[in-house]
């Protein structure tokens, strides 16, 4: 069995527009995550701007959105649990009892 890195999905329901304090603590604590060998995803609501993606170096970086609809958002987050494997998914600015904690965990992940 291959030993692989614990990875850990970040969700935030945030704007990735622009930095301020929230931006930064998930800047920090997913370059800390990165140095104790578990790889973070951040994951926003939209594309982060080529403008502030050099703030986010060496953080690998993901787009969830809801503009499509309910059922290409479930879709792609499903994609998105399929392709990253997570071991944790933590929700930032979602309500923890939805749909949402429900789908990701009969996805297979059983840490949010």
């Amino acid at each position: 069995m291959q030993n692989r890195k614990k990875t850990i999905v970040e969700i935030a329901a945030l704007n990735p527009k622009k930095i301020g304090s929230f931006e930064e603590l998930m800047i920090d604590l997913s370059l800390e995550l990165k140095r104790m060998g578990i790889e973070p995803v951040v994951v926003f609501n939209q594309e982060v701007p080529l403008n502030l993606k050099s703030r986010y170096a060496g953080i690998e970086l993901a787009c969830l959105s809801r503009e499509k609809g309910a059922f290409q958002f479930y879709y792609q987050l499903f994609k998105l649990i399929k392709k990253y494997k997570p071991d944790i998914v933590d929700f930032h600015f979602y309500p923890f009892f939805s749909i949402m904690t429900i789908f990701v965990f009969l996805s297979g992940v059983r840490n949010i």
